[in-house]
């Protein structure tokens, strides 16, 4: 019989003693080590980090239902929608549903964030996991970009703020045939088509990202969509009652003609805000960087059929995590067949082949154990803990995949096996502890000897809690909370660059230095409303900008737009100062040999404190405007 130290009939009993380290210590075991840790603790709930998927899919729950009475009271506009979010948030319950909104929303960007990491940890990344990778990593752009949009249709001074700094950092990139801060320099420049078209935006892209999700589960067998009822409960409840307790501040609307004023920026949807232009450029390629990181490093071994030995009892194909084993047509039976673009290598399916029918490719390599009678320790990889003095061990991917056969033959010598797994929630193949389990406790085929033993989290010398245990539920609910605090907090305080500016605006086109008109024989060639006699080719002059501030002097070149050069001249620019009266001179000359300046201004303009002053050529086709 097993010695009473490792005695362990359940979940979460039993321990190991003394002995010496177990393996390499690396990330996955690491990680496993935390997780394990808060399942002994807490019970299978407490793992937050083990149920993350599911918590972003409660968060998107909460963030779908929330919505829907937002929607219904959203008008569309610049003001009209700032109006309605005013008076959707003077009232109760319009005020819960739009803090449940937020704070739910950047909980699944935590919780989704937390996945990545436990993935990224345990080196699920590579092989068949490569789909589930990169469809995350789509799905948490899409959730990035919904809610950036969330802040842009309320139109304050957070989303006036985010917009501005976005548009400066595409017009960086000189993708666009005008500037985009173009359309924020006036206060009806924004149409409600634009607030339309943000709304449409808000609401399909989640649907697309639901596709991903879709995707991203794809090669799941019995993916576990939500948490434990205890967990989801207390995450609405958590969400509601702060919501009650600290409903989303009112911001100032949006002013084009004032600079954006000190507000907390979304550490989640607006951080970009605080970033340099190299650091932004940084963070893009470490996320570039982890997305196409499942082509480094060494693919999984995939499990392959003995198809002679196989009877087509399908445990394997039940066993599976991940959907790779199925059963298809024989000679007088179904055999099992493995598809490689699903295998993650786990050989689980080796362990619940009653006959030894399937193997891994390269095969598995079992370490020679006593013949006599001893004590073997059977652990996977990732299992963090200390092996006890003078025992065997026999390391797996996962402890499901050892055979049965194995099993038996070192029963019959009088072997004690002690099976030391990742944990319930923690296990790296999802399911391989609970497999182990039940075959070991002779409630799921194949089964094991009697005398096998099986200790969760066996190393951490914490007393057992299950998770329906009132001790459990204390721990279980101060480690979600603790998890769902971060999503709470507003954000660093944003401040704006300067205490006041002037922006420079060109929006005209420049004179043609040559030009063509369409002969009479092409007119004729056109239907009649197509004859204007308006140049058809040609190439349009730089223009020379200076702008001269208190005697510092900046000058630029604008250059026409198009492939041709023959499209208009845009330019944006703001010079940041200080508060008070400023000395100013514009002058906008054609780069072309006797040309003459189009505009020229000097004289003394008053910015006040916040304020922001326009100096525009050509703005809605006029001549030099200041304001």
């Amino acid at each position: 019989m097993a010695d009473k130290r490792y005695k362990a009939s359940g979940p979460g009993k039993g321990h190991l003693t003394g002995g010496t380290s177990g393996g390499r210590l690396g990330a996955a075991t690491l990680w496993v080590g935390v997780e394990n840790l808060l399942e002994r603790a807490g019970g299978v709930a407490a793992n937050v980090a083990g149920w993350s998927g599911a918590l972003a899919v409660t968060c998107f729950v909460l963030i779908l239902l929330s919505g829907v009475y937002l929607f219904f009271s959203y008008q569309v506009g610049a003001e009209a929608g700032y109006r309605s979010v005013q008076a959707l948030s003077a009232e109760p319950l319009g005020g819960l549903m739009r803090a449940v909104h937020r704070y739910a929303s950047r909980g699944f960007m935590v919780f989704a964030a937390l996945h990545l990491v436990r993935y990224l940890a345990t080196g699920r990344f590579r092989g068949p996991w490569w789909l589930a990778w990169v469809t995350g990593f789509v799905m948490l752009f899409i959730a990035w970009f919904v809610g950036l949009t969330g802040y842009l249709l309320v139109w304050d001074v957070a989303g006036f703020a985010a917009a501005r700094v976005l548009a400066e950092g595409i017009d960086r990139l000189g993708i666009l045939g005008q500037p985009l801060r173009l359309s924020l320099v006036e206060a009806g420049a924004l149409r409600d088509n634009i607030f339309l078209i943000l709304l449409y935006l808000h609401i399909t892209m989640p649907l697309l990202g639901a596709f991903f999700g879709w995707l991203h589960l794809a090669r799941v067998a019995r993916p576990r969509l939500l948490p434990p009822p205890f967990v989801a409960v207390l995450t609405s409840a958590f969400y509601v009652a702060v919501g009650i307790l600290r409903p989303v501040p009112n911001l100032e609307p949006a002013d084009p003609t004032r600079l954006p004023g000190s507000f907390p920026a979304d550490p989640f949807y607006l951080a970009y805000m605080f970033l340099p232009e190299l650091a932004g450029w940084a963070v893009l390629g470490v996320g570039v960087g982890l997305t196409v990181l499942p082509l480094v490093g060494r693919q999984p071994p995939t499990a392959r059929v003995d198809p002679a030995r196989c009877t087509g009892c399908g445990f394997c194909v039940a066993d599976c995590p991940y959907g790779a084993v199925r059963l298809q047509p024989g000679k007088g039976r179904p055999v099992a067949v493995v598809d490689p673009a699903r295998c993650v290598g786990c050989a689980i399916c080796v362990g619940a082949c009653p006959l030894d029918g399937i193997e891994l490719n390269p095969p598995l390599k079992l370490p020679a154990v006593p013949s006599k009678p001893g004590l073997v320790v059977l652990t996977c990889k990732a299992a963090p803990g200390k092996i006890p003095s003078g025992a065997a061990v026999i390391r797996l991917p996962c402890v499901a995949a050892l055979p049965v056969s194995r099993v038996r033959e070192l029963s019959r010598q009088g072997t004690e096996l002690l099976v030391v797994p990742c944990g319930l929630s923690a296990c790296v193949y999802r399911e391989g502890s609970t497999w182990v389990l039940g075959r070991a406790g002779r409630r799921r085929f194949p089964y094991w000897p009697r005398r096998v033993l099986v200790a969760l989290g066996g190393t951490l010398k914490l007393p057992l809690a299950r998770s329906n245990a009132g001790w459990g539920r204390v721990v279980a609910a101060v480690v979600l909370v603790g998890s769902l605090l971060p999503g709470v907090w507003d954000g660093p305080q944003w401040e704006p660059t300067a205490e006041a500016a002037i922006q420079i605006v060109v929006r005209t086109e420049a004179p043609f230095l040559w030009s063509r008109s369409l002969t009479e024989e092409e007119k004729s060639r056109l239907l009649p409303h197509m004859r204007a006699d308006v140049p058809v080719a040609g190439e349009r002059a730089d223009l020379q900008l200076a702008v001269t501030v208190d005697g510092a002097r900046y000058e630029w070149v604008i250059r026409p737009g198009g492939i041709r050069r023959n499209g208009p001249s845009n330019f944006f620019t703001e010079v940041y100062l200080n508060p008070g009266h400023h000395h100013l001179s514009f002058r906008l000359t054609p780069v072309a040999a006797g040309a003459s300046p189009l505009a020229t201004w000097e004289g003394t303009i008053e910015v006040e404190r916040g304020m922001v002053r326009l100096v525009a050529y050509g703005l809605d086709g006029g001549g030099l405007t200041i304001r």
